[in-house]
């Protein structure tokens, strides 16, 4: 069973969050102790972070953007992240996602 998911973007912000234009990394933890860590990415950061063709050594010469274990969702305030998670569980993407720490 899930513990409580924890967004570190909300404890590294010490000014309010846009939950609708943010990434973040999610930490899961479960009642036995595992805990699991995925980046979570805002429909809007994302076209944003594209937009801004950002040159970092991520973004390989303006050819691809890579971002490893990144979920995307249309924002952080609207629906519930333990339903996002358990769904992922359910349907086998935790595992291909989420990296255990």
């Amino acid at each position: 069973m899930i513990k409580d998911i924890v967004f570190t973007a909300e404890r590294l912000s010490k000014t309010p969050l846009d939950y609708k234009n943010m990434n973040t990394d999610v930490i899961v933890n479960f009642d036995n102790g595992d805990k699991y860590i995925a980046t979570f990415f805002s429909h809007e950061s994302l076209k944003q972070m594209l937009e801004a063709d950002i040159k970092t050594v991520e973004f390989s010469s303006g050819k691809y953007y890579r971002i490893l274990n990144m979920v995307i969702v249309k924002d952080f305030n609207e629906g519930d992240m333990h339903h996002v998670i358990e769904t992922m569980i359910a349907e086998g993407d935790f595992q291909l996602v989420f990296k255990k720490l």
